[in-house]
Protein backbone atom coordinates (compact mmCIF):
# COMPACT_ATOMS: atom_id res chain seq x y z
CA UNK A 1 0.00 0.00 0.00
CA UNK A 2 1.45 3.63 -1.02
CA UNK A 3 0.42 5.92 1.86
CA UNK A 4 -0.22 8.87 0.58
CA UNK A 5 0.66 8.70 -2.79
CA UNK A 6 4.54 8.22 -1.61
CA UNK A 7 4.55 11.49 0.39
CA UNK A 8 6.67 12.17 3.62
CA UNK A 9 5.71 10.77 6.23
CA UNK A 10 3.91 13.24 8.05
CA UNK A 11 1.70 13.11 5.11
CA UNK A 12 1.44 10.04 5.28
CA UNK A 13 0.01 9.54 9.12
CA UNK A 14 -2.93 11.62 7.60
CA UNK A 15 -3.93 8.58 5.33
CA UNK A 16 -6.94 7.04 5.80
CA UNK A 17 -5.54 3.73 5.72
CA UNK A 18 -4.06 5.09 9.28
CA UNK A 19 -5.69 4.91 12.50
CA UNK A 20 -4.33 5.75 15.75
CA UNK A 21 -3.65 2.98 18.74
CA UNK A 22 -1.48 2.38 21.86
CA UNK A 23 1.34 1.02 21.74
CA UNK A 24 0.36 -1.75 24.14
CA UNK A 25 -2.17 -2.69 20.66
CA UNK A 26 0.91 -3.04 18.26
CA UNK A 27 0.51 -5.98 16.04
CA UNK A 28 2.40 -6.74 13.14
CA UNK A 29 1.90 -5.28 10.00
CA UNK A 30 1.26 -1.61 12.11
CA UNK A 31 3.34 1.45 11.68
CA UNK A 32 5.25 3.48 14.34
CA UNK A 33 6.29 7.18 13.21
CA UNK A 34 8.94 9.01 14.79
CA UNK A 35 8.91 13.33 15.18
CA UNK A 36 7.99 16.09 17.36
CA UNK A 37 4.34 15.07 17.66
CA UNK A 38 2.18 12.78 15.87
CA UNK A 39 1.38 14.61 12.75
CA UNK A 40 5.29 16.15 12.34
CA UNK A 41 7.08 13.03 11.48
CA UNK A 42 10.53 12.20 10.19
CA UNK A 43 10.94 8.63 10.28
CA UNK A 44 8.82 5.12 9.88
CA UNK A 45 9.28 1.85 10.74
CA UNK A 46 7.33 -1.26 10.05
CA UNK A 47 6.68 -3.85 13.15
CA UNK A 48 7.78 -7.49 12.70
CA UNK A 49 5.95 -8.31 15.64
CA UNK A 50 8.35 -10.92 18.18
CA UNK A 51 11.20 -13.11 16.43
CA UNK A 52 10.73 -17.02 17.35
CA UNK A 53 14.54 -17.72 17.50
CA UNK A 54 15.42 -14.74 20.51
CA UNK A 55 11.78 -13.38 21.86
CA UNK A 56 12.94 -9.70 20.82
CA UNK A 57 10.17 -7.42 19.59
CA UNK A 58 11.82 -6.45 15.79
CA UNK A 59 11.23 -3.93 13.19
CA UNK A 60 11.54 -3.41 9.93
CA UNK A 61 13.50 0.07 8.87
CA UNK A 62 15.55 2.10 6.44
CA UNK A 63 18.14 3.93 7.87
CA UNK A 64 17.20 6.72 5.69
CA UNK A 65 16.28 7.37 1.92
CA UNK A 66 17.72 5.73 -0.42
CA UNK A 67 19.19 2.93 1.98
CA UNK A 68 18.17 -0.75 2.40
CA UNK A 69 15.31 -1.77 4.44
CA UNK A 70 16.53 -3.80 7.78
CA UNK A 71 15.10 -6.48 10.47
CA UNK A 72 16.52 -5.07 13.60
CA UNK A 73 15.35 -4.80 17.37
CA UNK A 74 12.20 -2.82 18.01
CA UNK A 75 13.05 1.17 19.22
CA UNK A 76 9.55 2.57 20.98
CA UNK A 77 8.76 6.21 21.95
CA UNK A 78 6.90 7.53 18.49
CA UNK A 79 3.31 7.23 17.37
CA UNK A 80 1.74 4.08 16.39
CA UNK A 81 -0.79 3.36 13.71
CA UNK A 82 -2.74 0.42 12.18
CA UNK A 83 -2.70 -0.30 8.86
CA UNK A 84 -6.24 -0.99 7.26
CA UNK A 85 -7.03 -2.36 3.80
Amino acid sequence: MDLAGGGDTTEQTLDSHLTPIAESQRQPGDVEYFGTDAHNTVHVVLYAGTDPATGADMMYEAEKTGTNVHYVGLRTGGYWYHVSA
